[in-house]
C-alpha cells in the first residue's frame, strides 16, 4: 500500500490507502514497512474487528475477499491443489444458467481473483504472438516483484491443450518488455466445475540466469527462488513437483536431502539442485554446476554478469568471480549466498558451487 498520499487530516480521503494510513496513525492497524502491507496489531483490535464483521452485513463480503486473497497467494506459490479448490468453490458462487463455455469461466476467474486488482492491471483478450490471450495480469509498477499471469481458458478440453495453445500461439510475446517472473495458468472447465491444472514457475529469462532462478532478492533478503526457508520436506516435494525417489539420506536420516538435475541454458545442462533439511526444515539450497575445463573462463564471465544483474546492492567485487575466487554475499538477516570453485581430481571438468544458506538459529 502507499502511505505517501495521506494528507494527515480526518476529512481528505482520495484513495483506500489514505483510509488505511489514518487507521495506522490511530493505532488500529500496524504497518509492515519492508513488504508495505497492513495488519491487525493485537488481539483486542482483532476482537473488535471480528465483532464488527459479525453484526454487520459485510460478513459474506469479507469472507469472499479473504478467499480471493488466499487464492491469489496460492497462485503465487504454485499450490495447484489449493488453486483448483478455490476456483471450484468460486464457480459455485458465480454459476450461471449457461456455464458450458469459456466466457462463463472468464467471469468466474475475474471474480475469484478480484484481489489481484490491487496488484495487477488485468487485460482480456490481449493480443500476443499469433492470437489473443484470454486473461493477462500485468503487475503494477509498485509490485514488480509479483509474477505476471497468463491465463488460458478451455471448455471440455485438457490443461495440456491449453498449454500447447499458449506455446503455439506465442501468447507470452505480449509480455516481451516485462522482465519479471511469469506464471502460466492452464485452466479447463467441465460441466460443473473448473480446475487449475498446472502452473509453470519461471520465465525464460530466469531459466538462463542461475542467480535469478535460485535466489529471490525482491525484498532485499536472500531467499530461495522457488521455495522458502524452513519449509518441510513434504512441502518442498509438493512445491517442486518432485517425488520420494529424489530424497537422499547418504548423510544420515537426520540430514536428508532432495537432489535432482536441472538445466540453465547459459551455463550447463549438468546442474544438481540440492535441498538440505534439519529437523524437517529447509536450511539450504545448493547448486553443483559441472562445466568442461575449456569453458570455465567463459562461465566465470557469465556468472559475474548474472550476479551483477540480481545483486548489485550487495556486489562485493566482480573481479573475485572473474578470478575464480570464493565470493560471499550476506543480507541484513545474515542469510548468505556463497559462490565457490573447489578443486577437482580431473583436468577435464570443473565444478562450481552456488549455495544459499539460512541464518543459523
Amino acid at each position: 500500500m502507499n502511505t505517501g498520499s495521506f494528507t494527515n487530516d480526518m476529512t481528505t480521503f482520495r484513495t483506500e490507502d489514505d483510509v488505511l494510513t489514518l487507521l495506522i496513525h490511530l493505532g488500529y492497524l500496524g504497518y509492515e514497512e519492508q513488504n508495505k502491507y497492513v495488519f491487525i496489531p493485537n488481539a483486542e483490535v482483532q476482537s473488535e474487528y471480528a465483532s464488527a464483521v459479525t453484526v454487520s452485513q459485510w460478513g459474506d463480503i469479507s469472507k469472499a475477499l479473504k478467499n480471493s486473497a488466499d487464492l491469489l497467494q496460492a497462485v503465487w506459490e504454485k499450490q495447484e491443489t489449493q488453486v483448483a479448490e478455490g476456483i471450484r468453490l468460486a464457480h459455485f458462487e458465480t454459476s450461471q444458467l449457461q456455464y458450458n463455455d469459456e466466457n462463463a469461466l472468464s467471469y468466474t476467474i475475474s471474480l475469484a481473483l478480484y484481489a489481484a486488482r490491487n496488484f495487477y492491471t488485468v487485460y482480456r483478450e490481449l493480443p500476443g504472438g499469433k492470437g489473443f490471450a484470454d486473461l493477462v495480469f500485468v503487475p503494477r509498477k509498485r509490485y514488480q516483484d509479483k509474477p505476471a499471469l497468463v491465463v488460458e481458458l478451455k471448455w471440455d478440453k485438457t490443461a495440456e491443450d491449453a498449454r500447447e495453445q499458449i506455446k503455439d500461439k506465442e501468447y507470452c510475446r505480449s509480455l516481451e518488455e516485462y522482465q519479471g517472473n511469469l506464471v502460466i495458468c492452464r485452466i479447463f472447465v467441465g460441466v460443473c466445475c473448473c480446475f487449475l491444472a498446472a502452473c509453470s514457475s519461471q520465465s525464460s529469462q530466469n531459466n538462463s540466469n542461475i542467480f535469478l532462478y535460485a535466489v529471490d532478492f525482491s525484498h532485499s533478503t536472500l531467499s530461495p527462488g522457488n521455495v522458502k526457508f524452513d519449509m518441510s520436506m513434504e512441502n518442498v516435494l509438493q512445491k517442486t513437483q518432485l517425488s520420494e525417489d529424489d530424497v537422499d539420506t547418504t548423510l544420515g536420516e537426520a540430514y536428508p536431502r532432495i537432489i535432482h538435475s536441472i538445466s540453465i541454458s547459459s551455463l550447463s545442462d549438468d546442474i544438481q539442485e540440492i535441498f538440505s533439511f534439519q529437523n524437517d526444515q529447509l536450511v539450504s539450497v545448493e547448486y553443483a554446476i559441472t562445466v568442461p575445463e575449456s569453458e570455465f573462463q567463459t562461465v566465470l564471465q557469465t556468472l559475474a554478469h548474472q550476479a551483477a544483474e540480481l545483486l548489485e546492492d550487495l556486489l562485493v567485487g566482480e573481479n573475485q568471480i572473474l578470478e575464480g575466487k570464493t565470493t560471499r554475499w550476506e543480507d541484513e538477516q545474515k542469510n548468505s549466498l556463497i559462490l565457490s570453485f573447489p578443486d577437482t581430481d580431473t583436468s577435464e571438468e570443473r565444478v562450481i558451487f552456488l549455495g544459499l544458506y539460512r541464518t543459523k538459529a
